[in-house]
């Protein structure tokens, strides 16, 4: 359980998102102001905890229209089109900022500085284990330690659950803190083992609405494949293609293929003609000439 965490409310009926996104980033300037840093041996404004800034978003939107194969589709999608369903997308967002690191003989850090470094050492020890336990092929099998520390517990569903997971990793270009440049990178790499499946968070409903949709659809085409002759059945009850149709859509085919040499051939009469007029005329030209 996390003391002192609050839920703001962003929500605007306007269509433009510059509001809701001014309401975020003031939301996040305030966490930030309310963030502790103190000044150590290696850093004049160091990070004494963990920042974790979260979005929750959730968008209800018209059901897309399933694209239609051919022209006699048109009308079945477009009666199940009016009934207008609609769909609940939800998603999370987790925004974090871990602190560095540290070594008290480093550091130089005494009384309460050296208590908040031994936590955030604490913190980042309990997720390196979630991440090593979720990115080892070997150890996926095993109990991933969630509950350790407040951190990976807030960060449970960004790691190993419906969700995709970015480090960036912040290293010294100085050459006396190698150790530590080497070791961040080591953590950030054991953070690019981690395979998730990412799927659509929706609703129950929403999504039953949307599989019945298709469902509808498919018996919609074919029962009018049924009615057109594509499809028969025949004595023995077993389901089939009809020769016919493929016959006759061969056919088609071919007679559309013909119409095209017809109307290129047609062209080609047209230009004689008129080559012919041209030629003839200047034949009159010339005898009236003489």
């Amino acid at each position: 359980y996390t003391v002192g965490v609050t839920t703001r409310t962003v929500n605007t009926e306007s269509e433009s998102l510059f509001l809701p996104l001014f309401q975020m980033m003031q939301c996040l300037k305030l966490g930030a102001l309310s963030r502790t840093t103190a000044s150590t041996q290696m850093n004049v404004q160091s990070s004494r905890s963990h920042a974790i800034f979260t979005i929750h978003v959730c968008q209800t939107r018209v059901c897309p229209q399933i694209d239609a194969d051919n022209a006699t589709d048109n009308k079945i999608i477009s009666e199940s089109a009016q009934m207008n369903e609609f769909e609940t997308l939800t998603a999370k967002f987790h925004f974090v900022d871990l602190a560095g690191s540290e070594r008290l003989k480093r550091t130089g850090a005494t009384g309460e500085r050296a208590k908040e470094g031994i936590s955030i050492n604490c913190g980042l020890l309990a997720l390196g284990n979630v991440i090593s336990a979720l990115g080892d092929k070997s150890k996926r099998a095993t109990h991933v330690p969630y509950r350790d520390s407040k951190l990976t517990r807030l960060l449970q569903d960004s790691l190993g659950g419906n969700s995709q997971t970015i480090m960036i990793a912040c290293v010294s270009p100085s050459d006396r803190d190698f150790m530590e440049t080497l070791n961040t990178l080591k953590y950030a790499n054991r953070a690019r083992n981690i395979k998730n499946k990412v799927m659509v968070n929706q609703d129950r409903a929403s999504q039953q609405i949307n599989a019945l949709r298709s469902e509808i659809t498919r018996l919609q085409m074919e029962l009018m494949e049924y009615k057109t002759g594509k499809r028969i059945i025949d004595e023995e009850g077993v389901e089939s293609i009809n020769d016919m149709f493929h016959e006759n859509a061969m056919l088609q085919t071919e007679n559309n293929n013909l119409r095209v040499r017809i109307k290129a051939m047609q062209e080609t009469v047209d230009a004689l003609r008129s080559r012919i007029t041209q030629l003839v005329s200047d034949q009159a030209n010339h005898v009236l000439a003489r």
